[in-house]
C-alpha cells in the first residue's frame, strides 16, 4: 500500500512537470509568431526560449531517473520484506511443529523408555532454544531501528570469550575442526559483552548455516595497535559475488526464499554489524582462498 502511495506521488509530480514544459512551448511558439514581422527581435527571443526549454528538459530527464532509481530501491526493498515474512513463517513453523509432535508422543506413549523421553525432551528444548534466539534476532533488529540500546561497556577476556562460545555451541559446529589460533591468551578489550558475544554467536550460526561442509573453522585472533582483530575462515562455498557487497544489509539472503534450503531471517550479520558499530568496531568479508569465507571482526582493546 505504502509503494503504491509514493509511485502515484512521484508520477503526479513527473506529470505535472510535463503538462508544464509542454504549455509553456505552446506559448513560446505562439510568442514567437506574434513577433514574426521583427526577424532580429525574433532569433533572440527564439534562442533565449530554446535555452529555457533546454533548462526544464533537462529537470524532466534528471528528476525522471531519479523517480526510476527511487522506485527500483523501493521495490527491492519490499521484496527483501517479503522474502523476510516468507524465512520467518518457515522458521516458526518449524520448531513448533516438531514440539507439537513430540509432546503428543510423550503424550499417548506414556509407557515410553526414559532414555527416549529425555531424548525428546532434549530436542524439545533444543527447538525452543532456537525459536527464543529466532525472536530475539527480531526484537533486536527492531531496538536497532528505534536506537533503543544502551551500552555496558567492560573488559573482558576475548579469547576466553571466543573459546567457550565455541564449547557451548559445539552442537551448531557439528563434527568440524576448529582451530583457534592468538597472538596471546591475555587479551582484553573494552565493550558491551553481550552485543559481542552475540555477534561471534551469529558468525557460528551463520558457518553452520552455509559452510559446515567445508569440515573445518581457523579462528585467528591477533593484535595491531589499539584494536584486536579476530578472523573467522572456513573453506565452504563462500558467499556469490553478486552479494557480497549487501550481506550485512537487513533481510539479505544469499538464496531464492521460494527454493530455500538453509535456515535463517537475514538478521544475523546484519545485528553483528550494528552492534559492532556500537562498539566503535567494525566487521567485514572476503573470500578465502581457493574458496570459502573470511569474516573480519575488529574491536578496540581495553
Amino acid at each position: 500500500m505504502y509503494l503504491c502511495k509514493v509511485k502515484k506521488k512521484n508520477f503526479y509530480f513527473i506529470y505535472f512537470l510535463v503538462t508544464y514544459v509542454v504549455l509553456q512551448y505552446v506559448w513560446w511558439t505562439y510568442f514567437i509568431l506574434k513577433l514574426g514581422e521583427n526577424t532580429e527581435r525574433q532569433n533572440t527571443i527564439f534562442w533565449m526560449l530554446i535555452g529555457e526549454g533546454s533548462v526544464f528538459l533537462f529537470v524532466i530527464i534528471f528528476t525522471f531517473s531519479r523517480l526510476i532509481i527511487s522506485l527500483k530501491k523501493e521495490e527491492k526493498l519490499n521484496q527483501q520484506k517479503n522474502n523476510f515474512l516468507l524465512s520467518v513463517t518457515h522458521e516458526l513453523k518449524t520448531p513448533i511443529t516438531h514440539n507439537k509432535l513430540s509432546i503428543q508422543t510423550l503424550l499417548k506413549r506414556k509407557n515410553l523408555e526414559e532414555d527416549k523421553r529425555n531424548d525428546l525432551f532434549e530436542k524439545i528444548l533444543a527447538e525452543n532454544s532456537r525459536l527464543e534466539h529466532l525472536v530475539e534476532n527480531i526484537l533486536t533488529s527492531t531496538r536497532l531501528e528505534t536506537k533503543f540500546f544502551k551500552l555496558t561497556k567492560e573488559k573482558f577476556n576475548i579469547y576466553l570469550l571466543i573459546t567457550d562460545l565455541v564449547k557451548r555451541y559445539a552442537i551448531l559446529l557439528g563434527d568440524s575442526v576448529v582451530n583457534i589460533a592468538t597472538d596471546s591468551e591475555d587479551i582484553e578489550v573494552l565493550a558491551d559483552k553481550k552485543m559481542i558475544e552475540t555477534v561471534f554467536i551469529n558468525i557460528i550460526e551463520n558457518y553452520h548455516k552455509y559452510a559446515l561442509d567445508s569440515e573445518s573453522l581457523t579462528i585467528l585472533i591477533s593484535i595491531f595497535g589499539d584494536k584486536v582483530k579476530c578472523a573467522f575462515m572456513d573453506y565452504g562455498k563462500g558467499v556469490p559475488k553478486e552479494y557480497r557487497k549487501d550481506i550485512f544489509k537487513k533481510f539479505v539472503r544469499t538464496e531464492n526464499e521460494d527454493e530455500r534450503t538453509k535456515k535463517g531471517t537475514g538478521l544475523g550479520l546484519y545485528i553483528a554489524r550494528e552492534f559492532l558499530k556500537l562498539n566503535n568496531g567494525s566487521i567485514s568479508y572476503s573470500p578465502n582462498k581457493p574458496e570459502g569465507s573470511i569474516f573480519e571482526i575488529i574491536i578496540p582493546i581495553a
